[in-house]
């Protein structure tokens, strides 16, 4: 193992300079990324994995080989529990970082970023030993961390404590005793954690007859993991519930909660959600995603004209966008990818929405209180009282909220909300259902934008794979014609995917749309009449998401 040490001063090429001479990324996708890294800051390794341009792995090779640091391949190396024991797991997983082996009277360790000089002044301070980084790829390096420290699997370990002196008789309690109040703690912890380094969106306890279901809804789809015992659930159920201040006596109605939790240097924002079924309350914790919702628009998956058109009709001074498609779509982080493009000193902003997801800075957030007697209709009326420039409505859902929306609009405010239609041509006709007047929608309405998400391939196991004739008619391909599906590895838990993009279709109102609006032409009259003319069309990503998205096997990345 060499012990030579690198300095920034010794890397000759720009990592992206080195990708693209590897063919591992192309010119115009090294661009993309750094835009990408323009807008949000970061290391452009980071941007690019994230982007799905390159795997983790492929990223420790190159700084590898541009830098000079020793590569490491985690599943080849056996690791003395001792020195495992020498770095407390949460300055491990804080940083990222896997003690490997003692050498020479220093301490190896495994990092994805070698370079990160407070992560190294702390593990000298914590071992007394000097230490010697190295590179591994970030995935590996978490997955030997679950494996060292622990993860899911403790939930076993946990469950056996919680049950000491409990038995089934006590599965209705709703407070946990105090011998078991520690173990449900890091139990509540366990469960969080696991969450948040799968990438979860969403976190489902539901109990059933003999046990507590945990499942996590990762890219859309629900993945079970170990669960602890029905007998559980009420120490569990008990100890979110005060975590998100809601009411632990009540569990035969709904309610609603939220807290927040700190994962390495950031906080993450986690909303709670209790319904009471036939064998307990089901929560559903929903982790939100701060960072993803401040990205700006550019990073959604717009291909160029598609994003300069929402660029033009948000900078207006007036008129109603819309943003169409199913519940778990993305639908709000486009509306805050578009409020923080258009976010300035000289705009009033104001939101309704139901609940606040994200605080965002210099814009007032108002939030639904209908026991108060404050819902999307009564408070739009509010906020324009307030001098807006600028409002957003969480979701246009019924005529009053649907009219008073077009008025705004019609009066001199730019107005951003959510629709539920199958697609953009769809939505006027939504309007028209709703009772809204045809010429009050052909007047005011400017903009709408469908859209949904869909799973890209995992990068790392991507191969070569040509079609059969079903999904060649399905995709509209030449049979045989070749893409890229995803074999399933443990960076992907063998799904194949990892992550997902946003499919877009995009119609800008014109003359000609307003003209069928009037006539209470349906959508198909208005998809033909926008086909051909590039800005109303749908984008280049957005093609799937009109003809059905395809498995997401043969889906290629957004690149």
């Amino acid at each position: 193992m060499s012990t030579t040490t690198t300095t920034a001063q010794q890397i000759r090429k720009p990592l992206g300079e080195i990708l693209v001479e590897k063919g591992l990324i192309q010119s115009a996708q090294l661009e993309r990324a750094l835009s990408v890294q323009r807008d949000r800051g970061g290391m452009l390794g980071r941007v690019l994995v994230d982007l799905g341009m390159i795997s983790d792995a492929m990223l420790a090779e190159v700084i590898a080989d541009q830098s000079g640091f020793d590569l490491l391949d985690l599943n080849e190396i056996i690791i003395d529990g001792e020195v495992v024991e020498m770095v407390p797991g949460e300055m491990a997983r804080r940083y990222n970082v896997l003690p490997v082996d003692i050498r020479d009277g220093r301490l190896v360790v495994a990092m994805s970023d070698p370079m990160d000089v407070p992560a190294l002044d702390e593990l000298r301070l914590a071992t007394g030993l000097e230490v010697h980084p190295c590179i591994a790829a970030e995935g590996a390096i978490d997955r030997a961390l679950v494996r060292h420290y622990g993860d899911e699997n403790e939930f076993s370990r946990l469950c056996g404590a919680l049950g000491d002196g409990g038995g089934e008789g006590d599965s209705d309690s709703a407070m946990p005793d105090e011998a078991a109040e520690a173990p449900v703690v890091k139990l509540v912890d366990v469960i969080l954690t696991t969450a948040l380094r799968r990438a979860a969106s969403d976190i489902h306890l539901e109990p059933e007859r003999d046990e507590l279901r945990v499942r996590l809804r990762i890219d859309g789809m629900l993945h079970e993991i170990p669960s602890p015992p029905r007998r559980y659930r009420a120490s569990l159920t008990s100890r979110i519930k005060i975590m998100a201040g809601i009411d632990i006596s009540k569990s035969s109605t709904p309610q609603d909660g939220r807290f927040e939790i700190e994962l390495g240097r950031s906080r993450v924002g986690v909303r709670v959600s209790t319904f009471p079924t036939i064998h307990g309350e089901n929560l559903v914790l929903r982790l939100l995603d701060r960072i993803g919702a401040r990205r700006g628009l550019e990073r959604l998956g717009l291909d160029a004209p598609d994003l300069q058109a929402i660029r033009e009709v948000t900078a207006r001074p007036h008129g109603l966008v819309l943003i169409t498609g199913p519940t778990g779509s993305g639908k709000t982080a486009t509306l805050y990818s578009i409020l923080q493009g258009i976010n300035s000193p000289d705009k009033n902003i104001t939101t309704l929405e139901d609940p606040v997801e994200y605080p965002l800075p210099m814009i007032r957030q108002g939030q639904l209180n209908r026991k108060a007697g404050l819902t999307f209709a009564s408070g739009l009326r509010a906020i324009l009282r307030q001098d807006p420039d600028v409002i957003m409505v969480g979701e246009i859902r019924d005529e009053e909220t649907a009219v008073i929306a077009a008025h705004a609009a019609l009066t001199g405010h730019l107005v951003l909300s959510t629709l539920h239609s199958n697609d953009a041509a769809s939505a006027s006709g939504r309007l028209t259902q709703m009772g809204v007047a045809p010429y009050l929608i052909a007047t005011t309405l400017a903009a709408v934008v469908a859209q949904r998400l869909v799973r890209t391939i995992c990068v790392a196991c991507a191969a070569d794979d040509p079609i059969g004739p079903d999904a060649a008619r399905e995709l509209g391909l030449e049979t045989g014609e070749g893409l890229r599906r995803g074999e399933g590895c443990g960076e992907c838990d063998g799904s194949g995917t990892s992550g997902r993009e946003g499919a877009f279709e995009v119609l800008m109102i014109d003359d000609d749309i307003r003209r069928l609006i009037l006539q209470k032409a349906d959508g198909s009259a208005q998809r033909d009449a926008s086909s051909g003319r590039r800005g109303s069309s749908q984008s280049s990503r957005g093609a799937s998401a009109a003809i059905g998205v395809p498995p997401a096997a043969y889906r290629a990345p957004f690149a």
